[in-house]
This record gives C-alpha cells, sequence and structure tokens, in this order.
C-alpha cells in the first residue's frame, strides 16, 4: 500500500476545494483564513486569487464579505459569536441583491479547545423561490387565488400559537345561499364566475393582515386577526352582507347573490373548549337555519344547542338500533250534530322512545334530531311499518281504524319517498291506502313547493290521505293550501290554548275554519285540553277535536279498551254534539271587534273616524257588540250570565268615556281600561259557554 505525504493530500485537498461547487472558508486556531475556494470568491462577488486572503484574520476577512449583505451589523455580531462558539450552526444570510445563502459553521475541537472551523455556503435562493412556488400551488385555490382548506388551517394554527393571536382575533365562516341553483339554470362556467367575483369583493373589502380563503365549494373563511371585539365583528358581519347583496353581471345575467355568515371572536388570550373553527360554524348553522341572509355571532346559546342536538341524536338513533322506539296513540274525535252524536275512527300515531333508564320521552323531547336528514328517513320508516303492522292488526281484530303518521319534510321530498310508501303499502295487503293518512309540515325554507307537490299528488293518486299540519303558523300557512293537494288541515294548538282568552286566536281559529270548508278540505283543532275549549271550538263549527281532554296518547294495547268506554268517560260531549241556537259567526264577530277596538284604543292608533263613534252619546248601543247584545235581550234577558256581559259592556264604556276626554297618556285610566275589556271578555264566555242557548233547539 502506497503511503501518501502530507504535501500530496495538501494538494489534494486544495484541488478538492477548488473544484466544490459551494464555497468553502476554512479558518484555523488563530481565526485565520487558512483556505477559501473560488466558488467563495464568486459566491460574494470578489475579485481576488485565494492566495491574497490567505493569512487574513476573520475580521479583515469580514470587511471584504460586508458589502454583499443586507445588514451586516447584525451579521458582524452573529460572527462574533461564532467564533466563540464549539458546537456547528446553521443559518440564513441574506444579501443586497436579494439572494439567500444557507451558511453552515463546523468547529474543529480537539480536548476542548476549538482548533478551527469550516464555513460552508451555498446559494439557495433558486431553493426558495421553488419552494415558495410549491407552497403557493399547494396552499392556494387555483379559481380564486385565495387560499385552500390547508392554507386557511395552516394559518389558523399559526395565528393561534402566534403573539398576535394572543390579543384575540375573529374568524368568518361565508356559506353561499342556494349556490347550486347558479349551477343548475347557468352553468358550471358562470358558477364559477360567480365565485371568482364573491373572492375578488373578499380581496376588495379586507385589510393587509386579514386572511380570506374559499375552503370548499361554495364557502369562504375570513381570518382577521385586528378584529378583536364583539362589537368589530358585528360591523364586519354587516359589511360583508352589504358588499354580496350588490348585483353581479354573470353570463350576461344580473344575480343577485346572498350569503350566510358565521362569526366567532377569541378574545384574548383566553382559550375555549370548542375549538375556533367549530364556533364559526355552529354560527354559520345558525344563520342557515334563521332563515340565510344574515349574519350570526357564537354564544355559548349555540354550544349549548348544539352539546344538546348531539346528544338527542345519540339518543334518537341508540333508541333506533336497540329497538326502543315506541308508537303511542291519540284519538281524534267527530261530531256529528245532525246525527247528535260522536265518534272515533281515526288515531294519530306519535312516537315515544325509551332512554336507556327506561324513561318515556315524547318525540318533543328529540325532535331536533328528527330534524335531521338521514335520521328522520331511518325513523319515518319504522313509523311507517310500526304504523301498518297496528292497521293490520286493528282489523284483524275486527276494528277497522284509520291511522294518521308525521313524515319528515326530507323524507317527505327524497325521490324515493312515494316508491318505499307504495312497496311498504305492498307489504301490508289487508291495509287499505285509504285507511292511512300522512300529515306533513314545512320547517324551514328548504322544502320545495315544486317536489312536494308532485310527491303529494302521486299518493293521493295511491289512494292514501294528506294532512297539512301546525296550519296557521310560519310553517304552515295560506300558500300552501293554494299549492298542495291535502285533504285535511289541523290547526295549530297555539289558537286553540289562547281562543278563550284572546279574541284574534277566536277569529283566526274560525277564520281557518271557513277557508278549509270553502276550499273542501277537513280542520282538525289540536291541543284541545279543557272542556270550555272544546265547547267555544264546537261553538263556532268545529267537528273534528284532537287533544287532552279526550285522552292522552295510550300504547296500542290500550286502544281497544279505551274504544269500549269512551262513550261513558266523554258523556259530556253529548251537548256539544247537537245542533246549537246560537248564530256563532255573529257572536265570534262581536267579540272579536270589541277586543279589536279596546287593543287600538290602549295603543292609542285610533283614527278621527273612530274617535269621533266612541264619543256619541249612543256609543255602547252603536258598536258592534252592543248591537248584538240588544238583538239577544229578548230572548236572555233574564239569564244572569247574560247580565254580568251586559253591566260588563257598559262599565267598558263608562271608562272609556273617562279615558278619552283626556289629553294626555293616562296610565292608571288605560290599566282600567283593560281590566274592563278583559271582564268583558270573560262574561262573554261564561255566558256563550253555560247558558242554555247551548242546549238543543
Amino acid at each position: 500500500m502506497t503511503t501518501s505525504s502530507p504535501f500530496s493530500i495538501a494538494v489534494q485537498m486544495e484541488d478538492l476545494l477548488r473544484h466544490l461547487p459551494s464555497a468553502v472558508v476554512a479558518f484555523d486556531a488563530a481565526g485565520q483564513v487558512a483556505q477559501i475556494n473560488p466558488a467563495c470568491l464568486e459566491l460574494f462577488s470578489l475579485r481576488r486569487h485565494p492566495a491574497e486572503l490567505i493569512g487574513l484574520g476573520w475580521r479583515s476577512f469580514f470587511d471584504h464579505l460586508a458589502p454583499a449583505f443586507e445588514d451586516s451589523e447584525a451579521e458582524l455580531a452573529r460572527i462574533k459569536t461564532l467564533i466563540q462558539q464549539d458546537a456547528p450552526d446553521q443559518a440564513e444570510l441574506r444579501l443586497r441583491d436579494g439572494r439567500i445563502v444557507l451558511r453552515h459553521y463546523v468547529p474543529f475541537v480537539h480536548e476542548g479547545e476549538i482548533q478551527g472551523a469550516l464555513w460552508q455556503l451555498q446559494d439557495v435562493t433558486a431553493i426558495q423561490e421553488q419552494q415558495k412556488q410549491l407552497e403557493y400551488l399547494t396552499e392556494r385555490d387555483p379559481l380564486t387565488g385565495l387560499l385552500n382548506r390547508r392554507g386557511f388551517d395552516r394559518r389558523l394554527t399559526m395565528l393561534e400559537r402566534h403573539p398576535l393571536g394572543q390579543h384575540g382575533f375573529t374568524l368568518a365562516l361565508i356559506d353561499l345561499d342556494d349556490f347550486k341553483r347558479v349551477n343548475d339554470t347557468l352553468g358550471h362556467p358562470a358558477g364559477d364566475a360567480v365565485l371568482a367575483e364573491v373572492a375578488d369583493r373578499l380581496k376588495a373589502l379586507v385589510r393587509l393582515t386579514d386572511m380570506p380563503a374559499r375552503i370548499g365549494g361554495d364557502e369562504f373563511a375570513l381570518l382577521m386577526p385586528e378584529c378583536r371585539t364583539e362589537e368589530q365583528a358585528v360591523q364586519i358581519g354587516e359589511r360583508l352582507l352589504r358588499v354580496m347583496a350588490k348585483p353581479m353581471q354573470i353570463a350576461g345575467v344580473e344575480l343577485w347573490q346572498s350569503c350566510s355568515i358565521g362569526l366567532a371572536v377569541q378574545r384574548g388570550s383566553g382559550r375555549s373548549s370548542t375549538p375556533m373553527f367549530q364556533r364559526a360554524d355552529l354560527a354559520l348553522y345558525d344563520a342557515k337555519t334563521a332563515g340565510r341572509n344574515r349574519f350570526k355571532l357564537f354564544s355559548q346559546r349555540l354550544k349549548h344547542q348544539h352539546d344538546t342536538l348531539h346528544h338527542q341524536r345519540e339518543m334518537l338513533r341508540d333508541a333506533l338500533q336497540q329497538g326502543r322506539l315506541q308508537l303511542f296513540y291519540q284519538p281524534i274525535l267527530t261530531l256529528e250534530p245532525e246525527h247528535n252524536g260522536f265518534f272515533v275512527h281515526k288515531f294519530e300515531a306519535l312516537l315515544r322512545l325509551h332512554d336507556e333508564q327506561d324513561q318515556l320521552r315524547r318525540a318533543e323531547e328529540f325532535e331536533t334530531a328528527l330534524a335531521d336528514p338521514q335520521l328522520g328517513i331511518e325513523v319515518d320508516r319504522y313509523v311507517l311499518d310500526a304504523a301498518l303492522q297496528q292497521l293490520t292488526f286493528w282489523k284483524r281484530q275486527g276494528s277497522p281504524l284509520r291511522l294518521a303518521i308525521n313524515i319528515s319534510p326530507h323524507h317527505f321530498s327524497h325521490p324515493d319517498f312515494v316508491g318505499t310508501v307504495r312497496e311498504r303499502l305492498q307489504a301490508y295487503p289487508e291495509v287499505r291506502p285509504q285507511e292511512l293518512s300522512l300529515e306533513i309540515t314545512e320547517h324551514g325554507p328548504s322544502l320545495s313547493s315544486r317536489v312536494v307537490n308532485a310527491t303529494i299528488l302521486e299518493l293521493r293518486r295511491l289512494g292514501l290521505s294528506i294532512s297539512l299540519d301546525d296550519f296557521g303558523t310560519g310553517n304552515a300557512s295560506l300558500a300552501h293550501l293554494q299549492q298542495f293537494d291535502v285533504s285535511v288541515v289541523k290547526i295549530d294548538r297555539s289558537f286553540v290554548r289562547d281562543l278563550l282568552q284572546d279574541g284574534i286566536d277566536l277569529s283566526l281559529s274560525y277564520g281557518m275554519l271557513r277557508l278549509a270548508r270553502m276550499l273542501g278540505i277537513n280542520a282538525i283543532a289540536e291541543g284541545v285540553e279543557t272542556r270550555a275549549q272544546c265547547a267555544a271550538l264546537c261553538l263556532i263549527g268545529f267537528r273534528h277535536l284532537q287533544g287532552y281532554a279526550f285522552a292522552r296518547p295510550m300504547p296500542a294495547e290500550q286502544v281497544m279498551g279505551w274504544l269500549d268506554s269512551f262513550e261513558t268517560e266523554l258523556s259530556w260531549l253529548g251537548v256539544l254534539a247537537r245542533p246549537q241556537v246560537l248564530d256563532a259567526e255573529r257572536a265570534v264577530q262581536a267579540l272579536v271587534s270589541h277586543r279589536m277596538r279596546a287593543r287600538k284604543l290602549l295603543s292609542h292608533t285610533l283614527d278621527d273616524a273612530e274617535m269621533a263613534e266612541l264619543r256619541h252619546p249612543q256609543a255602547t248601543q252603536r258598536c258592534y257588540l252592543g248591537r248584538w247584545l240588544a238583538s239577544q235581550t229578548d230572548l236572555y234577558a233574564q239569564q244572569p250570565q247574560f247580565q254580568r256581559l251586559v253591566q260588563a259592556h257598559a262599565q267598558f264604556h263608562q271608562s272609556l268615556s273617562a279615558a278619552i276626554v283626556k289629553t294626555d297618556v293616562d296610565v292608571d285610566a288605560d290599566m282600567q281600561l283593560s281590566q274592563c275589556s278583559d271582564e268583558v271578555h270573560a262574561a262573554f264566555w261564561d255566558w256563550v259557554l253555560h247558558a242554555p242557548q247551548l242546549q238543543p233547539a
């Protein structure tokens, strides 16, 4: 083996350094340049021969390099530290011409003493540019140029950890309302143009520190480090809605694209148990369910609602899988005055749940979970099967009853719903379609009238009856009677509950009944809890009633026993199921007229003509209620309840006369008038519900 001489090794090392592509500088123990290669001279644009720099102390050597550094003072301070450092180091150096140099420092240490050091320097500008480009491509949305979900998540994490985020910040989630409509009607290129326009509006709106992103198909996000209070967040929400409300020119068409916004504010360094994104998402969900085209701010109320919903869903899902759901049945009574009787041929099936502690829970306790599209459909299928099984059993027992079941709006508008109903009816051939009624209620704006009406028509052709539940509320209104071919409407219990206390509810209930009759639709009053409510409803013409006044929902095994005894237990209905003497329409109009006049009087909204009428000397006899009382005097003048009503009406007008002469609002006088009006209302029902006019004609 040939042994190389020290001279030959030195020559080889010098040759190696000369040809290395990266810059290298070696220092000896005294801090003097021992070796330097041409690549280093080229890197720093030094027009020197390497031999001219050999032997220079590190400080003198640095003077040659200093002009190239972006911050030579800071670099000098770092080198002073390195010279005394016995551990390797790595740093990025920025040059004045924009280049970035990566420097590796490796000390030579022997027996605890620094014997020299090696610097290796490499121009990494191109590499970093490539990394930035790659980062841009992986963290940017190609359509809008905004951050994508990956880039957004990374910046949210960084902000939560950064000192800037410790002072608080705001996150906004923005979802375009009904965006699918744009793609369906104008095509996907138009949809892309809408998304790009939304992105441009966000870019124009935000500050330099804000970070807008497109995190999904039609969902955007906005991180705002300088928005730290709820007041500022509200202002942002309002500005976003205003900006998005402006029309867009897309594919030659003017579009209005609204949005829903969820806002969450991180206050200072305090941390919530709910992640920031989840908080904003809950607020966004609240905005969409509240009607869209609005913003909502996260609150603990939303968190509580979310937790409750999650618990309900889990409870319902477990009960469905473990067979702990059960149908209870509540009768719907039908009165026939023309036959002086009442009967029951129909029940409503109501869902109940046995929880893990075997406590029976009503549907109201997990109603929110039933609105879940997938879970609601699964529950509906259980209810449909259980109802058909029960109808089959009753028929075999010789009781051909009818059943009404509730169907979730998501299931009702599902493309497979009619096919599912047809298939289940075929599986229970003993049940005639006419014996099954489906009750629908529209919850929120998501139900398509066109789809629902088409479904109703198909079901009607199968022979089923369709009921519109909660009629009179925002979920089931007059518009639906025009759109949907239903055979039954159920007057919402809220009108029945206040029937005897509020003349408006009395008038509305009577009006809805008349409207349903004009359209050839049966009307059921639900939520009847007292005999007085029942009598009042019968008085104004209701013939189909449901509620606790007759029976609470019961398990299937109790139904036959109840049917055997209900005529005896509800014998008090006998009087109500006969023709009445009283002109119900005029009676209702008289009371409603009085209550409306009293309401306007107490709110000080009467016009001049109405005030003149009240000031008339014969005002007591000239008002609608006064004229109606006069028409009843010959028949009922001797009855105590009628006399009480007449006196209450007269007392009201006396208080009214004293009040209208005063020019200023008098709280005591208003209270007196209100009490007198309430007394008229109470006296009216005391007479109507208990006087002899309820006896058969």
